[in-house]
């Protein structure tokens, strides 16, 4: 609990990024919803100090350049590529800083970047969201205590365990994709009552924008595409392809292969 109980007090001048490192590391071995802190915070921290030309012209678009960081992880972490689960993103602040240092040395993502800066930001950063995201409570579980307590502390933390658990499930073949099927169809009902059509986050917009397939009467044409130097998009044929309110099995998906056997008929 030595982790947590620093980033409750928030007292981190005296504690070195290589000490802050191993107790994060300790932390995470028994709460993994801190991984996704470790990795939303490198995303974050490129995404805001990123200022080659590439991102400095996108950003007078008004536009966000999300290439940078997604190489960056796909480069630390190419193994990603074929099953995408951010428990297997692990590389140490260290080789971040590395790969963010040469970068930086052939003038790409962060012209001016700094490893202090970069471990100060890490550091204060990643304790910041722990601080009011999981101990929202301001509350510290006992060493000892099990898992009814971290609810207890952190309602916000359930549906986080309940889905990592039932991932990770192999003795259940199908029940995790119905499990996100369920899920899904509660949110694009949602998302039909409010008259979204176009999902994205709006708190960092990423490039990643969606369509609600539950969205009745949508016209919409799919197209393959190429990308020119300049970053341009032309349209090519057009693909005779649906998209409909179905969650795609795993064993079909790019990113996320072997989780659940299930049949698609």
């Amino acid at each position: 609990m030595s982790f947590l109980a620093l980033c409750r007090e928030y007292d981190l001048e005296s504690v070195g990024i290589e000490q802050f490192e191993n107790f994060f590391n300790e932390a995470l071995q028994s709460l993994h919803i801190l991984g996704h802190c470790f990795f939303e915070t490198i995303l974050e921290y490129v995404s805001l100090f990123q200022d080659d030309p590439q991102s400095k012209r996108l950003a007078e678009q008004g536009e966000l350049n999300t290439y940078n960081y997604f190489k960056l992880v796909f480069d630390l972490s190419p193994q990603l590529y074929t099953k995408f689960r951010l428990e297997r993103f692990k590389p140490k602040l260290t080789e971040v800083a590395a790969y963010l240092q040469d970068a930086s040395n052939q003038g790409k993502i962060i012209e001016s970047f700094s490893q202090d800066h970069f471990y100060d930001f890490m550091k204060w950063r990643i304790a910041q969201y722990i601080r009011r995201r999981v101990l929202g409570s301001g509350a510290l579980p006992k060493p000892d205590a099990h898992l009814e307590e971290y609810l207890r502390l952190n309602p916000n933390l359930v549906g986080h365990i309940i889905h990592r658990d039932i991932r990770q499930r192999t003795d259940n073949q199908g029940y995790h994709i119905n499990y996100e099927q369920i899920r899904a169809s509660k949110l694009w009902s949602y998302w039909t009552e409010k008259k979204i059509l176009f999902p994205y986050n709006a708190l960092l917009p990423k490039g990643e924008i969606g369509i609600n397939p539950k969205y009745e009467n949508l016209k919409y044409r799919v197209h393959r595409a190429s990308l020119d130097n300049e970053g341009r998009i032309t349209l090519e044929e057009e693909l005779g392809i649906k998209i409909v309110d179905k969650i795609i099995p795993s064993k079909l998906s790019v990113l996320r292969p072997g989780i659940e056997s299930v049949s698609t008929a």
